[in-house]
């Protein structure tokens, strides 16, 4: 069996329709050539229907870290990327985020969108030992701080996540991202920024409702404190506390003002923050992946990905303006994967918003959210690469 260049880590819990989302996305990759593990609880595979190209591995806990050192064990790629399950990956999401990793560097990561597909959620920063961001252009803190891995949107260097341990499983829902790049940071690998993109829905789930409203705030609060004890200079814990407590109880106000939360939630959920914190603060770091884990022959390989490279039909809505959507929903229902593009006359009339993966193919509109003639370095992301 041909060795996969790169390995693709989901973990999911309680979100099958997502989850199959994510996994459509993975489809159109370009010039790719990789294997896909789901970690998911066994109710949300059972609930997914249709068999896909991937290896599932039951999980029921919800412990993000422990389910994404399961699904690094089972890898066999010397590269490993991780897409969360309410997230949608670009075409050329994964050529992009691996191709700094043959400069040599740990990790790379790239900036994670809206699920309007125009505005930026999350750009590369750095991170300092508090777990707070610090801005790409401020160099005072570079090369001391990381660069920070964005969860939704990183590749590793398989070894070095092997060498560490894989993540804290002390970190079950949160900074789990800041603090393998800390721990990959003190031994000298570095990251590097890709231009990989991916749409984060931000579903809701066990500890959140829709909008991000959170059910609870004890997971943060633990893992916050958690990365505190483990990184920070003791005198520093108190104030960086403070703070971090102070955004969280912002935060809740906003939704309370938006009519997503009731008043009297704001002090329940910031005790939950606390108890939070003192839990966070009785845990140890718990790094149990095993350097030998995936060795040739361990594991029950998975198998490889279809690449979007030969059998792309590349759509250009200048030669089919009023069937440009009825075609493309036609082939994506034979299976074709469909890339809009080249466009340089845009028609007014034609709706083209990229809203993410529909009935199996990208969607693009103009109008409220994009301008009517999107700038070339957007389209460039629907078009192989020379």
């Amino acid at each position: 069996m041909t060795a996969p260049a790169a390995s693709v880590v989901i973990a999911s819990h309680g979100r099958p329709g997502w989850l199959r989302q994510a996994l459509t996305s993975l489809r159109y990759q370009v010039n790719a050539t990789f294997e896909v593990i789901v970690v998911a609880d066994s109710s949300g595979i059972a609930a997914l229907g249709d068999p896909w190209p991937a290896r599932f591995i039951p999980f029921d806990e919800q412990n993000l870290s422990r389910a994404r050192n399961i699904g690094i064990a089972a890898t066999r790629a010397p590269i490993v990327a991780f897409l969360d399950d309410d997230a949608v990956a670009f075409p050329m999401w994964l050529l992009r985020l691996t191709a700094p990793m043959k400069g040599g560097v740990g990790w790379s990561t790239g900036p994670v969108r809206r699920d309007n597909g125009w505005k930026i959620e999350w750009k590369p920063s750095h991170v300092n030992e508090l777990g707070e961001d610090i801005d790409i252009l401020d160099e005072g803190d570079f090369p001391r701080c990381p660069l920070k891995a964005i969860g939704t949107n990183m590749a590793f260097d398989r070894t070095a996540l092997l060498a560490a341990g894989g993540f804290d499983e002390s970190l079950r829902f949160f900074m789990e991202d800041a603090d393998i790049s800390w721990v990959l940071h003190r031994v000298g690998r570095w990251g590097g920024i890709s231009g990989a993109e991916v749409m984060h829905g931000f579903a809701p789930g066990p500890l959140r409702r829709r909008h991000r409203v959170p059910k609870s705030l004890f997971e943060i609060g633990a893992s916050r404190a958690h990365f505190l004890k483990k990184h920070a200079a003791p005198d520093a814990f108190a104030e960086a506390w403070q703070r971090f407590a102070e955004a969280q109880r912002r935060r809740l106000l906003r939704h309370m003002l938006a009519g997503r939360l009731d008043p009297f939630d704001v002090p329940r959920l910031m005790k939950t923050l606390e108890a939070g914190r003192e839990d966070g603060m009785r845990r140890v770091p718990r790094h149990a992946l095993s350097a030998r884990s995936g060795e040739q022959g361990a594991v029950e390989p998975a198998p490889l990905w279809p690449s979007a490279t030969e059998d792309a039909f590349l759509i250009d809505p200048r030669k089919w303006p009023d069937r440009a959507f009825v075609k493309a929903a036609h082939l994506a229902g034979e299976g074709v994967p469909v890339l809009f593009g080249p466009v340089k006359a845009w028609r007014p009339y034609l709706r083209f918003r990229l809203v993410g993966v529909r009935t199996g193919f990208w969607e693009w509109s103009a109008g409220r959210t994009l301008p009517a003639a999107p700038p070339p370095w957007l389209l460039r992301q629907f078009l192989p690469e020379e």
